[in-house]
């Protein structure tokens, strides 16, 4: 089975920005552009952690203590389409995707920290792969 890691990466949103993606609210956001495909599965790893980036949140937040789920998005114009939504715990996991064949052979892809309140816990991603 031959994996291709993801060739380069962006953030967008910032932490507490919320925004809307395909009906799902989203804060904090790792971009990726897999090369050689067509795939048939993505792989992301990841988990939840309180202070990915420095700011924890605080107990009396609302959300800290929820950062429990990612959604993944396909990038398209004007914006990205939802494909799946992972839960996800404090151990870091791999979590296989089956991805729709509309996502084509050279697939940008957006892995977001799922949001209702931009005060929850953070999504640290390790790696984002894909096999054919």
């Amino acid at each position: 089975m031959r994996t291709t890691k993801a060739s380069g990466s962006t953030t967008t949103p910032a932490r507490r920005q919320q925004q809307f993606f395909d009906g799902k609210y989203v804060t904090g956001c790792v971009g990726v552009q897999l090369e050689g495909g067509p795939f048939s599965t993505l792989v992301v790893r990841a988990r939840s952690v309180a202070s990915a980036c420095g700011n924890a949140c605080a107990a009396g937040d609302a959300g800290c203590g929820t950062g429990d789920v990612f959604g993944v998005f396909q990038k398209t114009s004007p914006d990205p389409t939802w494909i799946a939504t992972v839960a996800i715990t404090s151990d870091f996991a791999d979590h296989p995707l089956t991805l729709p064949p509309s996502v084509g052979a050279s697939p940008s892809l957006v892995v977001c920290r799922s949001s209702a309140s931009p005060e929850r816990d953070d999504v640290e991603v390790d790696f984002v792969g894909a096999c054919p």
